[in-house]
């Protein structure tokens, strides 16, 4: 695993974890239509 991804995977009492979170909303939500950031939402949900 790259450093990348694991610097995603934050635990959930991690301070880091609510802009984790927001980073994903907004990649759900189809706001940042960015290939890159599509490929890290998929990287952080396998």
């Amino acid at each position: 695993m790259n450093r990348v991804g694991s610097r995603l995977m934050v635990p959930a009492g991690d301070p880091t974890n609510s802009t984790v979170e927001a980073l994903a909303g907004l990649l759900s939500a189809g706001l940042a239509d960015d290939p890159g950031l599509a490929s890290v939402r998929g990287y952080a949900e396998d």
